[in-house]
């Protein structure tokens, strides 16, 4: 009777051997900047996602299953970039860090805070109060959200329409 080799014998000896970490990302480290630089980012920032990209595929290449590496580091990149963009809409703009000639174009002869309490006015009352809790007093969603008794994304669907409603005054005076 012959020895027939366990399962797990059978599977290590059919598996295919992995590649060096190093050498990969080495070797793509091009192909992840210019698939980067496609996606619309700043010429400042391709240098600093691709490598950001680099780290994260070297510290998760454990699951790496094999197959190709240039797919697998792409996806990796077509996140970062997604996380950056992500990132980049949340910067919020203080209003006192706006320029004044922006604000008498909008009502010639007006101070900043003058016109802006003025526009403020013409918002119905639980929109001035959403606005007054998330950006005077500086709560988060979370707790605005606790005091609106909503969700969290319903506190930040609800901050986004109010800012619509406050932009749309604005042009419209």
């Amino acid at each position: 009777m012959s020895a027939r080799p366990l399962a797990n014998e059978r599977l290590t000896a059919q598996a295919p051997e992995r590649p060096n970490v190093e050498a990969v990302l080495v070797r793509h480290r091009r192909l992840v900047s210019r698939f980067i630089r496609k996606r619309g980012v700043t010429a400042d920032d391709v240098e600093d996602l691709t490598q950001e990209t680099l780290v994260r595929a070297y510290q998760h290449f454990d699951g790496f299953w094999g197959g190709s590496p240039s797919t697998w580091l792409c996806t990796i990149a077509r996140n970062v970039v997604a996380d950056h963009h992500r990132r980049q809409r949340r910067t919020v703009v203080p209003l006192d860090s706006v320029p004044e000639y922006m604000l008498v174009e909008l009502a010639p002869g007006a101070g900043e805070a003058e016109l802006l309490a003025s526009i403020i006015e013409d918002l119905p009352v639980p929109l001035r109060r959403l606005l007054y809790l998330r950006y005077v007093e500086g709560r988060s969603h979370l707790e605005v959200a606790a005091l609106l008794k909503c969700s969290p994304g319903a506190a930040r669907t609800r901050t986004y329409r109010a800012l619509g409603a406050l932009r749309a005054l604005a042009r419209r005076d």
